[in-house]
């Protein structure tokens, strides 16, 4: 029965940030940044309130310097409680993270469940655990810990403030604050767009769409080369970012009005803001008490505006911020959600098995048998149905008994069930009905998995680096903790032909076939009762894997192997052979069972000694009798000397700013865009000037409308006012037309530049080349849009800032003269204490990310715990330096806040200015006109400081993008590089007769093992050729195959010549269904009338039944014509009718279904009428022929279940099985006709029965097959077999075989 969750509803948010402790819950840390805020405000009241001495007080020098004195020590404690604060909120948000993944973790590695999320069904399967638990989690803690801290601070100072405000018996000032912000947030929300979530989600769909492309381009770059798919490529890529660009555009339209909104209600004092103005006007209506016509009256009044104003803005500010936090708690909502989701999918997974309960009462309560038991040294499925995480049976009724020594062969084509069985003994999959009876039973495990000692498993890429030394990779994964002597070591390894690993310090990088001779010294050294070889020979060659299997047997370790297809040289070394076909077999059970011939096993050896002993009298005996192994290290590598594409860059561009500029060049490398973007530039800095003249002029009225007020003129205080906002709403406009052409130059310079590259990247092997110079290639070009963002929204913010300067600069050097000098100062000293973040949790997360993606031979090999262990330990100590409150950094934060928060240091320096700026006054301007001048100056000095800030904080962002534009400019060198390389010669065409001669003086696998010398070979029209080796000989083939040899000059064969269907078959997301069997050709449709499409219909249909079928469907008019499309006469009893149609829409609609175009129960062929092209790389659709091919390999239901027919899109690797991919790779062949096709295991997922006759329909369309496989196969039909990796002579052998 299935699993029962104890939960039937998602955990809250709250439920997983607190923990089991009280002390963990953050619960403390809150508390004290309440009483933190409550101190703060109060401080910030006094500061206010010494601010109006400061300035009233500027003619009373005793006075003046009192408060001048004390208000460095108010700005010290309010900065002591922002810095204190801030770190309180790390630490809420640090123990709210622990919580969570302690959860998680304790969920995560129990029974193996890390890999068990992996094995679901793929509708409820959790692929991105690692990433929920890294990245996820800390998103959520740290947008709830934000939303908690700023609501704390918003009730605070809005109870501080406002009661100040009621106690002084001003009650419209204590109630005004909140009112008018509250009101100002629900007209700025009244702006929102209704189309904007729409155009957001589908502005993220084509984001993760471009992404998506260029994680399968640089996965598959090899394959999409291999199958000359680069322009199809080119042209998928160019059209998504088009879409993409349109969508953005769009975007940026419809949250103008928001954005605009935004800017004038909610902006600081750097803007021309409505919300500033209300809160001026609403001060000036409440303070207005009767005052003198002396200076120190009329100061005071002025004072006391001023303190009211920031009052009124202390209050606004902390509710923007809360206002803010829960934007960011809104964004973080997607973490959240798959935060939960993984852990009610965790829960469940530990839910209790709900037993069936007894039909009758009577009925005594049977226990059920246990699943595994221990009959000694015996490995036995007693009728045993094996079903997949999706509930598919796979295996019926498996029954079998195998001693240690009568070892065991398991074959099947994949994801036939062949592993499920090495799943099923360690306990990973359950078992539904039978019992299994491995060495220590259900008594001897760890989390479910036998301990090594009585079953190891060894996967066909064994891991690595899980382990600090040597010795531990060797005991893996049962370490011993003092390590293996030296010479013990060093004997393990020289059995499997690897001693030279014990003379190097540090464990290198391996080739395959060393990494499965480790796993093998693994399995001497263990001596386990079974070893499961999981495919783990597929490197080797025919001897060594030979050598190593008896090597297994002089220690009386019996082995099951896992294998493809049973080649002759495994069947000797095995007793019985299990045959799987799964689901797909010919009887129900899916697999049978067959003796082999006997095999000599020794008894089990039980020390170390008499191990060495068995080992070295066997290795005597081959020396002997001169036996000849292969060796297990590579007998050759390549070195190439490859140029440092960092080094080219920073010779060339020597300087950060020589980097910025020439990112940014590659967006401008067309006339059209270049033209484009200077056009946008002239309009920015003709609104960029308007909007700082605006934004003045508007500071002006409101020193003007208080000289009014000064002066007792209500009049002139409304007129000014009224005025204000006019300005307000102009300077707004124009602020954020501004931004919003920034946004539009943005969005060209990075689609200028993304293309630019796109298309050399496409070139013909380009990409490939480019892999040499430099590591992720697509990953730097999807980091380029990142650079000009922040290029934009930064350079956009420097802009105002600097015109801010600009605009000010004379006023600064005539009013303070050489004090004006102060600025630059200021700017030097925060630019020295800006310092880089680093990030400490990178080693944390790439730890989960190995363990997901090694999930599988992580829990077979019973790694979880070890796993777990280390995780935790490494997570600790990031909490525990998170929670740490070190002196230098809470100083340097304490001197930021000093310094970069205008409330603190800068206004204190702003009042000496002040007082500079008033002296030379003081004896010749009326106290209303000396006061408004000297608030006019006060904001002046303001903006200047506010601007140095920003451009301090724009230069600090942009050169943290040097690293970036350091990768990208990589990536630029690294495609010239490849482009000065010679391309490949194409050949024009072949004839039906050519028969193809191949010479390579020297084959070299991947790993740098010698597969061949002086090898020769050729291709012959209907002679299929089947070409065996070991692991990693496909890709230096291919590349003698195809001509895509990257290092010169070679030939590379059309399409029309050769295709290639890899074991993976590469199919593009997101395209059309019949660009998918046309692959890699562009397929041409019409796109501008007339629109036409080529009917072939049996005569006894009319004319009229045809009108009247395709009137339906938009039918303009119908036209009987004399040859098909192709100019091909027309087939005997057929006649061809030409379908006019208005628009695209109505053709496509009349070709998309095939089985919809049926008259007296005959179906129409139906083909699009279009003009032929001669642009190399395009075809005109055949969808006759298509619909032939989709037949003939089993695939005409992908058709016809699309409601959109041959234009569907969706995303196809996702939605097909592997067996349809194969089958799809089978139809493109059909679709192309070649005189040859390569086949690198291209049928493996097929049934085997099936899988024969598809070989047989290729030759049934003159296409003649070149089968790449590790074993033979289908040999009656490959009559001709090469076979490379051979330890004798040259490693190559042709065999052929008469019929």
């Amino acid at each position: 029965m299935e699993p029962v969750s104890r939960r039937t509803r998602q955990p809250s948010t709250l439920e997983l940030l607190l923990g089991n402790r009280s002390s963990d819950s953050g619960v403390t840390e809150l508390v004290g940044v309440a009483l933190l805020w409550l101190g703060g405000s109060v401080v910030l009241l006094r500061k206010s309130s010494l601010f109006a001495v400061l300035f009233t007080s500027q003619r009373s020098g005793s006075q003046w310097l009192s408060a001048a004195l004390r208000y460095p020590f108010l700005v010290l404690l309010h900065c002591l409680s922002i810095s204190v604060t801030g770190c309180l909120q790390r630490r809420v948000a640090t123990k709210w993270r622990q919580n969570i993944t302690r959860k998680l973790h304790r969920f995560y590695f129990q029974k193996q469940n890390f890999y068990r999320l992996q094995s679901e069904s793929k509708e409820h399967v959790i692929t991105d655990a690692d990433l929920r638990i890294c990245r996820d989690v800390h998103e959520m803690a740290h947008a709830t810990s934000e939303v908690a801290v700023s609501l704390i601070e918003a009730l605070i100072k809005t109870w501080v403030f406002s009661g100040f405000t009621v106690l002084q018996k001003k009650w419209l000032g204590g109630f005004l604050p909140p009112a008018v912000f509250l009101l100002a947030v629900k007209i700025v929300l009244g702006t929102h767009p209704e189309d904007a979530k729409n155009v957001q989600a589908s502005l993220q769909h084509f984001e993760g769409r471009l992404k998506q492309h260029f994680s399968r381009l640089q996965s598959r770059s090899e394959s999409i080369l291999m199958m000359q798919g680069e322009a199809f490529e080119l042209d998928l890529l160019q059209k998504t970012l088009r879409d993409l660009s349109t969508i953005a555009r769009k975007l940026f339209d419809l949250m103008f009005p928001l954005e605009m909104t935004e800017w004038m209600f909610l902006h600081s004092t750097q803007a021309a803001s409505l919300l500033e103005l209300v809160a001026f006007a609403a001060v000036l209506a409440y303070m207005t008490p009767p005052f003198g016509e002396s200076f120190e009256q009329k100061a005071f009044v002025v004072g006391q505006h001023l303190r009211n104003v920031q009052n009124f803005f202390n209050v606004c500010s902390a509710w923007n911020a809360f206002l803010s936090s829960r934007t960011l708690l809104m964004t973080s909502t997607a973490a959240t959600n798959r935060v939960k989701q993984l852990y009610v999918k965790l829960e469940g997974l530990e839910a209790p098995v709900a037993k069936p309960k007894p039909k009758r009462k009577h009925m005594p309560k049977l226990e059920p048998p246990e699943t595994f038991t221990d009959e000694g040294e015996l490995v036995s499925f007693k009728s045993v149905t094996i079903h997949t995480p999706s509930k598919q049976a796979l295996l019926r009724d498996l029954s079998f008994c195998l001693s240690h020594s009568a070892p065991l062969l398991v074959c099947g084509q994949a994801s036939s069930g062949k592993t499920a069985l090495a799943r099923c003994l360690f306990g990973l999959w359950p078992i539904s009905n039978g019992q299994v009876s491995r060495p220590g039973g259900s008594e001897r495990h760890i989390e479910g998995i036998p301990f090594p000692e009585d079953l190891l498993y060894v996967p066909e890429t064994p891991l690595l680096g899980w382990a600090s030394t040597l010795s531990d990779e060797v005991t893996f994964p049962r370490p011993m903790a003092a390590g293996l002597p030296h010479e013990e070591l060093y004997k393990w390894l020289a059995y499997v032909g690897l001693e030279h690993l014990a003379k190097d310090t540090e464990l290198t990088s391996l080739s395959l076939r060393e990494k499965q001779a480790l796993g093998f010294a693994r399995i001497l050294f263990h001596r386990p009762h079974f070893a499961i070889l999981d495919e783990c020979t597929s490197a080797m060659g025919p001897e060594l894997e030979r050598h190593f299997l008896r090597l297994l047997r002089e220690l009386g370790i019996g082995y099951i192997t896992i294998a493809r297809r049973p080649s002759q040289s495994l069947k000797n070394e095995h007793s019985r052979l299990l045959m799987i076909q799964g689901a797909r077999g010919e009887d129900t059970r899916g697999w049978k069972l067959s003796e082999l011939s006997e095999v000599t096993m020794k008894p089990r050896c039980r020390c170390s000694a008499e191990a060495f002993q068995r080992l070295d009298s066997y290795l005597e005996c081959r020396h002997s009798d001169s036996e000849e192994i292969e060796p297990a290290t590579s007998s050759s590598t390549l070195s190439r000397s490859r140029p440092k594409a960092r080094e080219t860059v920073e010779l060339r561009w020597r300087s950060a700013p020589a980097r910025l500029w020439a990112t940014l060049q590659l967006g401008l490398l067309t006339s059209g865009r270049r033209r484009t973007i200077l056009q946008k530039a002239g309009l920015i800095l003709l609104l960029l000037h308007a909007r700082t003249k605006l934004y003045w002029r508007f500071c002006q009225n409101l020193s003007g409308s208080l000289q009014a007020l000064l002066s007792r003129d209500l009049a002139a205080v409304a007129k000014q006012l009224l005025f204000g906002a006019l300005v307000a709403l102009g300077s707004g406009f124009a602020d954020q037309v501004l931004r919003y052409q920034a946004k539009l130059a943005t969005l060209e310079l990075w689609s200028g530049a993304v293309s630019h590259l796109q298309r050399k990247l496409m070139r013909e092997l380009t990409l490939l080349r480019v892999e040499e110079e430099v590591s992720e290639p697509m990953q730097r070009l999807a980091e380029i849009r990142s650079i000009f963002e922040s290029l934009g929204s930064n350079g956009c913010e420097a802009l105002l800032a600097t015109a801010q300067l600009v605009f000010v600069a004379p006023f600064l050097v005539r009013s303070l003269g050489t004090w004006s000098f102060l600025f630059l100062g200021h700017f030097l000293v925060l630019r020295l204490l800006q310092r880089s973040e680093l990030r400490e949790d990178l080693q944390f997360q790439a730890q989960h990310k190995r363990l997901r993606a090694q999930a599988e031979a992580s829990a077979l090999c019973c790694r979880g715990i070890a796993e777990q262990q280390k995780l935790s330990e490494q997570f600790e100590m990031l909490m525990s330096t998170g929670m740490e409150m070190r002196g230098l950094d809470f100083l340097h934060q304490l001197a930021i806040t000093a310094l970069t928060d205008f409330r603190q240091v800068p206004s204190w320096v702003l009042r000496f200015l002040s007082l500079k700026f008033s002296s030379p006054f003081s004896e010749t301007l009326e106290a209303a006109e000396l006061l408004s001048e000297t608030v006019l100056f006060d904001r002046m000095m303001q903006a200047a400081f506010i601007a140095t800030q920003q451009l301090a904080k724009c230069a600090e962002k942009v050169g943290r993008l040097d690293s970036q534009c350091l990768r990208c400019l990589e990536l630029v060198v690294a495609v010239e590089v490849a482009s000065r390389k010679p391309l490949p010669l194409q050949i024009s065409d072949h004839t039906a007769g050519d028969v193809f001669q191949f010479a390579k003086e020297g084959l070299v696998s991947e790993d740098g093992v010698r597969l061949a010398r002086k090898l020769r070979f050729e291709l012959a029209v209907n002679q299929p050729l089947l070409i065996c080796g070991p692991k990693g000989f496909s890709k230096p083939l291919l590349q003698l195959l195809l001509g895509v040899d990257t290092e010169r000059s070679s030939t590379r064969l059309p399409l029309e010549t050769m295709v290639l269907v890899m074991q993976e078959p590469y199919v593009p997301a997101y395209c059309r269904l019949l660009a998918q069997l046309a692959y890699p050709l562009l397929l041409r449709l019409p796109s501008h009338g007339p629109f036409m499409v080529h009917v072939t219909v049996p005569e006894k249909i009319s004319e009229s039944q045809l009108r009247r079928h395709f009137a339906q469907l938009g039918a303009a008019h119908c036209q009987t014509v004399e040859s098909g499309r192709d100019g091909k006469e027309v087939q005997k009893g057929f006649r061809k009718v030409l379908i006019h149609f208005s628009t695209f829409e109505e053709t496509i609609k009349a070709v998309a279904r095939p089985q919809d175009r049926i008259i007296d129960e005959i179906e129409l062929q139906c083909e699009i009428a279009v003009e032929k092209t001669a642009s190399p790389g395009e075809a005109v659709p055949q969808l006759g022929r298509m619909r032939e091919c989709l037949h003939a390999v089993g695939l005409d239901h992908i058709l016809t279940r699309e409601a959109d027919g041959w234009f569907a899109r969706r995303s196809w690797p996702e939605l097909l099985t592997r067996e349809e991919q194969q089958r799809l790779g089978l139809a493109r062949v059909l679709y192309h006709r070649p005189t040859f096709c390569i086949l690198e295991e291209a049928t493996c997922c097929l049934p085997a029965t099936q899988e024969a006759e598809l070989h047989k329909l290729l030759l049934r369309f003159n296409v003649t097959p070149l089968a790449l496989a590790s074993q033979p196969f289908l040999e009656t039909l490959y009559r001709r077999q090469l076979h490379l990796g051979l330890a004798k002579g040259n490693g190559w052998k042709l065999i052929e075989t008469a019929e």
